[in-house]
């Protein structure tokens, strides 16, 4: 009996203490993402969360047409609801007739995207769209580096990864140690936003994605992957396309680095084009919305924790989150893009 009491205090004592944790950590600003992780789970053998519904993993063949969409956290949508990501809005465009999956993984590069695809072939897709990023050579490299360091297996799940993806998304404790461990590292992610003004993070951001046209990543691990998938699509009758979206940094005004960036869809698109690849660019249509004066170009960070709690009313809208993810309203734009792509080329036939 004791013991028992002893057992139960200890329990108490501790979850105590961690709630006082939670609540000091929380009121320096490290929260778990308060819009997604009512819709994470996790297909079959695929180590990356999705959002959005689960189609049957074995359709019929004169079953719905399914467009599947395919990407990292701006095509998952980080920061805002599954009906507000481009898929989500994408479906709405197409109507009933048409299931849109969305099947974006946080942090995902090429590789995971590849398997992600091939596991979702069984669901017999009419349309796969990939949304690109000038980033995605940094996660195939990162992915690649994994890969030889842990074998082609790695990253699939794991009871300690499932533990720290509830961590991350019901509290603010592994935010916290993520962040504090790269800040010991002298690895600040994705950029410090905080120590550094705005043109140095700028500056950051060009030499980082920059340098990996320097390197040859693009040619020698991200188009090969993209290969793969567009053969595969081929083969099975299936439509291609690549969505490029651009980042917060490229729309800035007096952006002297604009071009360095451009460089790597200009790259993209001379890519798609040898290939006869399908592609849509959506920079233009982005820039197009903050010169018109019709959208501001990013939230502040309070500003973007009032959109994401649904109390945001009263501020003109915007591209971007504070994060530098596309808001409710440059997904808006996205779909409306991608949705008049696919009619223009005749891609869901």
């Amino acid at each position: 009996m004791r013991i028992a009491l002893k057992l139960t205090f200890s329990v108490a004592l501790f979850m105590g203490v961690l709630s006082v944790v939670e609540g000091v950590l929380r009121g320096f600003g490290f929260t778990p993402h308060p819009t997604c992780r009512q819709y994470i789970y996790r297909y079959p053998d695929e180590g990356g969360p999705m959002r959005g519904l689960l189609p049957p993993l074995s359709a019929e063949e004169n079953g719905p047409m399914r467009v599947l969409c395919l990407g990292d956290s701006f095509t998952y949508g980080m920061g805002v609801a599954e009906k507000e990501t481009f898929p989500g809005r994408l479906r709405a465009l197409l109507g009933p007739g048409v299931e849109v999956i969305n099947a974006g993984m946080l942090g995902s590069g090429p590789f995971s995207q590849r398997k992600c695809f091939r596991d979702l072939l069984a669901c017999r897709p009419k349309v796969v769209i990939l949304g690109a990023l000038i980033n995605d050579a940094v996660d195939a490299e990162r992915e690649a580096a994994e890969r030889r360091k842990h074998g082609p297996r790695h990253g699939e799940p794991t009871r300690f990864s499932r533990g720290v993806g509830w961590l991350r998304d019901h509290t603010a404790l592994q935010p916290f140690l993520y962040t504090l461990h790269q800040r010991m590292k002298g690895m600040p992610y994705p950029f410090d936003h905080r120590d550094v003004t705005w043109e140095q993070l700028r500056k950051q951001k060009f030499d980082h994605y920059n340098a990996t046209l320097e390197r040859g990543t693009w040619e020698t691990l991200v188009f090969p992957a993209w290969l793969e998938i567009e053969k595969e699509c081929r083969q099975r009758g299936i439509s291609f396309m690549i969505v490029v979206f651009p980042v917060d940094v490229q729309l800035w005004e007096s952006n002297a680095g604009a071009p360095q960036i451009c460089a790597i869809q200009k790259r993209i698109a001379e890519f798609a084009a040898d290939e006869q690849i399908s592609s849509c660019d959506l920079t233009p249509a982005f820039r197009k919305a903050t010169q018109s004066g019709e959208l501001r170009l990013m939230y502040g960070e309070a500003e973007t924790l009032r959109l994401q709690s649904r109390l945001f009313t009263e501020s003109p809208p915007a591209l971007f989150l504070n994060d530098g993810h596309p808001s409710p309203f440059g997904y808006a734009i996205a779909a409306e893009k991608v949705h008049a792509h696919l009619a223009e080329h005749a891609l869901l036939r």
